[in-house]
């Protein structure tokens, strides 16, 4: 009977400190899974960041360097306009100013000499002859350049040559140019000049390729030629050609 008694048929009553709904188990192993993954996540994050970041943070030091400079070279500027004089500022004796009457003086003429006209020199004693370089014989080449007023307004440009050569020409008055050509030749004298004195050629510069030489002339104002011609070997003169410029009207 007392084990009848034991063993009623009712429900057992649960422990009252057991909840109602109780939570399921979370392994510890999934937790630590889980708390690496996030941790990695921001870690990541974290690196793009300061990857984005980096040149930005170049600049700001490139920045904070050239100001630590500016300012290391500003110091020295105040330092060196804050220092005391070391020399004392002399200054010039003033002049004493007289206080006597200015007497005027009678200026003395001038003596006048009567100054002889020089004779029209020949063009082939132009003043803008320069001498060069004697040149082969044997070659085709311009040795010398002369250009001289004549009488009539006329300005002749006389070219010095080797050997007897042929000369063309072409006269541009819309640019004021005139091109000498001279087929065959070589340039073997002066290349460059300017020229104060003559009424109608302002400068001239020379060059030469596989066709010849070429020169070309800077004109002051417009102009037509008159004539061209040859010359043979004469006198203290070899082979010449000349081309004489008058103004045009």
């Amino acid at each position: 009977m007392a084990l009848s008694a034991c063993q009623g048929t009712g429900p057992v009553d649960r422990d009252a400190s057991m909840p109602k709904n109780p939570v399921p188990a979370v392994e510890q192993s999934g937790l630590d899974e889980q708390r690496l993954s996030a941790l990695e996540m921001r870690v990541g994050s974290l690196e793009t960041d300061m990857a984005q970041a980096r040149p930005v943070l170049k600049k700001v030091d490139v920045m904070e360097h050239h100001f630590r400079a500016l300012s290391l070279e500003l110091d020295r500027i105040d330092a060196t306009y804050t220092q005391p004089a070391t020399q004392p500022v002399t200054l010039a004796p003033q002049p004493v100013l007289s206080t006597a009457p200015a007497v005027e003086k009678s200026a003395a003429k001038p003596v006048v000499k009567p100054v002889a006209k020089k004779a029209e020199k020949p063009v082939e004693k132009a003043v803008e002859k320069k001498t060069t370089p004697k040149a082969d014989p044997k070659v085709a080449a311009v040795t010398g350049v002369r250009i001289g007023e004549q009488k009539g307004d006329l300005t002749r440009i006389v070219l010095d040559t080797t050997k007897p050569a042929e000369m063309r020409y072409d006269l541009d008055n819309d640019e004021h140019l005139l091109v000498i050509d001279l087929v065959g030749n070589k340039w073997n004298a002066l290349k460059n000049m300017t020229l104060k004195s003559s009424p109608m050629v302002k400068a001239f510069h020379a060059t030469e390729d596989e066709t010849g030489a070429h020169l070309v002339l800077e004109l002051k104002k417009t102009a037509k030629v008159a004539q061209t011609a040859r010359l043979n070997p004469s006198g203290p003169y070899g082979h010449r050609v000349y081309l004489d410029l008058v103004p045009a009207k």
